[in-house]
């Protein structure tokens, strides 16, 4: 994803993993603080043109909790 223009610290600070076959995916072990998780959805149409975006959701990890997100476009 690319923000115009970047902060410095955005490379050093991404982490990044693959979903499963369900689309779940994990981080663990995540610092205290507000993040913003982002993905792109795309499928291909007729087996040449891609479509599809990037879908982005703010959340806030505190004190080592567990949180489930589902990313949806609006």
């Amino acid at each position: 994803m690319v923000f115009s223009p970047d902060p410095p610290e955005y490379k050093n600070l991404t982490l990044q993993t693959i979903c499963d076959a369900q689309g779940f995916f994990k981080f663990d072990k995540v610092a205290n603080g507000e993040f913003l998780i982002s993905t792109i959805i795309a499928w291909q149409v007729n087996n040449y043109r891609t479509e599809g975006g990037a879908i982005m959701q703010r959340v806030t990890v505190n004190g080592g909790e567990t949180k489930e997100i589902v990313l949806t476009p609006r």
